[in-house]
């Protein structure tokens, strides 16, 4: 009787391990062949329940696994569209700064002194009103960022001259400059015809020109010169802000086109600026297919070089003098 019981012991403390695949010897004709063989499905029962849990458990963790994944990548996308969202605060704050500051510096401008002529005042008033129209596209644009998630600036190309836009830029830069008491001086003599948004370019030649204005100490001088010029084979329109404000370190040089960088002599000349209008230049500037680039002027200051590729000859010539 021993032989039968030692396997009946053996079985049962394999199985207390754990180890289901074990199996009694069931050849045996008495009642001990009886229960090995009632051990042996006990067993198999057990193995069969095992596994089920197992497959439960792996099930269980396969959709927590993709829940995780879902989850992260939902976060990604809050976090992602909260920094479009206050990228595009920024973008709205800059972009309104310039125009109604335009549109007050004009009025500010046109009361000061005495009694002026009616045509002097409705000069004014035409600025004014021109102002007020640009504002008014500004919003129309940035109303339909907001409700469309559109978080780049929109680009609706059509042959132009370059020159148009950056008279009516001039424009208004020169309101901002007198009120800072900074002369704005222009020679523009490009004859070339690109293909761009009107609008847009207005925009970057807006940024270059207020960056120069501002970041200029009273009584300073900012000079725009546009030219077309034949640069590694191909002609290119190109135009230079030059203004012998507070400059740039060379170190900051290469970080000025960062959203929301600001250098330090930018901080401490102008702390209400935010370091979002060079980003916009750079992103309007590429999707024109242009380059935008920062630099030291030589007699001090910053000079801003925007290069547009030239479509075809437009047949004349502009002048502008602020």
């Amino acid at each position: 009787m021993q032989r039968p019981i030692l396997e009946l012991v053996n079985g049962a403390q394999a199985f207390q391990r754990g180890d289901l695949a074990y199996r009694l010897d069931e050849r045996m004709s008495d009642e001990f062949g009886h229960v090995a063989t009632r051990m042996n499905l006990m067993a198999d029962e057990l193995r069969q329940h095992r596994q089920a849990e197992q497959d439960r458990q792996q099930h269980l963790e396969d959709l927590v696994a993709v829940r995780t994944r879902e989850l992260a990548t939902a976060l990604d996308s809050l976090r992602q569209l909260g920094q479009q969202r206050q990228q595009l605060l920024e973008d709205i704050s800059h972009e309104l700064r310039t125009p109604t500051t335009s549109i007050r510096g004009e009025a500010e401008i046109t009361l000061r002194g005495g009694m002026r002529s009616e045509a002097e005042y409705r000069q004014a008033l035409e600025r004014i009103a021109s102002d007020a129209k640009r504002l008014s596209d500004v919003i129309s644009d940035l109303l339909t960022m907001a409700r469309s998630d559109i978080v780049e600036w929109q680009v609706k190309r059509q042959l132009l001259d370059p020159c148009v836009p950056l008279a009516d830029a001039m424009e208004q830069a020169s309101t901002l400059g007198r009120l800072r008491g900074i002369a704005l001086q222009g020679d523009v003599t490009a004859q070339a015809t690109v293909l761009g948004d009107p609008q847009r370019l207005q925009q970057i030649c807006g940024i270059l020109l207020d960056n120069a204005v501002h970041y200029s100490h009273a009584g300073g001088m900012v000079e725009v010169s546009a030219t077309t010029e034949v640069l590694q084979g191909k002609q290119v329109w190109v135009l230079r802000v030059r203004d012998d404000g507070i400059g740039v370190a060379e170190d900051e040089l290469p970080r000025l086109f960062e959203r929301g960088y600001r250098g330090v002599k930018a901080r401490s000349h102008r702390p209400d600026g935010q370091g979002v209008g060079l980003a916009i230049a750079m992103l309007l500037t590429r999707l024109h297919g242009g380059t935008l680039s920062l630099g030291a002027a030589p007699a001090g200051g910053c000079e801003a070089l925007l290069q547009l590729p030239v479509h075809a000859q437009a047949g004349h010539a502009l002048s502008v003098m602020r």
